[in-house]
């Protein structure tokens, strides 16, 4: 996991590998610009919530999808700061 600027604080969504928080390789994940991603039918309901909520938890089975769909959408929402 990338860690922060040495300040001790969690680092941005953007900043972490999504690799690192569950996200599982592929045989594309060592491309330049990452796995491809497929939509899903609760995308649109994952932005509705995340367009609303400043905290939203995103559950599923195992290898049902959940942290690609998060981590895009949330680095999507969330412009680095500067």
């Amino acid at each position: 996991m990338a860690a922060a600027a040495g300040d001790g604080a969690i680092p941005r969504v953007d900043e972490v590998d999504p690799h690192d928080i569950g996200v599982s390789r592929s045989k594309y994940s060592d491309l330049r610009d990452g796995a491809p991603y497929v939509s899903a039918p609760q995308d649109d309901q994952l932005d509705a919530y995340l367009a609303e909520e400043r905290f939203v938890v995103l559950a599923g089975r195992s290898k049902a999808g959940s942290p690609a769909p998060c981590t895009r959408r949330c680095c999507g929402r969330c412009p680095a700061p500067g």
